[in-house]
């Protein structure tokens, strides 16, 4: 039946959300292991040596990276199109008009006090 069916932008959006948080995941699992790693230099090394971090930690870092950027890049809303004329005639007010932070801001020069 078509009524137990999940439509297919739930199904696309759990997966990328499934795709980010294995993202985070991998990402906090490499700081913990730099972190444990340190640990463990800073036990067998007395003297105060140049710590690296170890290669396969890196590119561990690397892939989470990109693991948690796919996922939040594909998993977002879809994205607009926008034509540089319609944007180009705009006072800048209008631009950040809902930006929060922006409707605060007064372009009247301050006066000398």
């Amino acid at each position: 039946s078509t009524g137990s069916q999940v439509p297919r932008a739930l199904t696309v959006m759990f997966g990328f959300t499934v795709v980010l948080t294995i993202g985070v995941l991998l990402l906090a699992h490499a700081s913990f292991s730099i972190h444990e790693d340190r640990l463990v230099f800073e036990a067998q090394h007395t003297s105060t040596g140049a710590y690296t971090i170890p290669l396969d930690l890196q590119v561990e870092c690397v892939v989470a990276l990109l693991v948690a950027t796919f996922g939040i890049v594909i998993g977002g809303p879809a994205w607009k199109k926008i034509k540089l004329e319609e944007q180009t005639v705009k006072p800048i007010d209008m631009l950040f008009a809902r930006s929060m932070q922006f409707a605060g801001v007064s372009h009247a020069p301050m006066s000398a006090k």
